[in-house]
């Protein structure tokens, strides 16, 4: 049997995130009027994302604030393809405290065809 890590604080982390695709600004020229700038958008969309947070403090500081904020902009990037410049509003909706115990026993990995899947 082989030695367990060293035990972690485990958070999930929810959030909601108001995104803008296909955002454009196109400069017309009418002669009467002078220039005219017209931005075109489409309406405003919402996704909620939820990531796990491994901690070796219990504390939740600034610090491990931004790293989650910036985990959750990762993983919206990778699976929907959304950029950090689509992105207008920002929430988080709660952090919650998991346990206190080893990655081995909060992924349970015991058995011998588990496999971890990181986000």
């Amino acid at each position: 049997m082989s030695a367990k890590t060293s035990p972690k604080h485990f958070y999930m982390v929810a959030a909601m995130v108001t995104y803008i695709r296909n955002e454009t600004t196109q400069v017309t020229s009418d002669i009467l009027s002078g220039d005219e700038q017209v931005v075109t958008k489409e309406a405003p969309k919402q996704r909620r994302v939820n990531i796990i947070m491994e901690m070796t403090r219990k504390a939740i500081t600034e610090s491990s604030i931004n790293n989650a904020r910036m985990a959750i902009f990762q993983r919206l990037a990778e699976e929907s393809n959304i950029s950090a410049d689509e992105i207008k509003d920002f929430v988080f909706l709660g952090i919650s405290h998991l346990g206190h115990m080893a990655p081995e026993d909060f992924y349970d990995m015991s058995g011998p065809k588990k496999t971890r899947t990181q986000h």
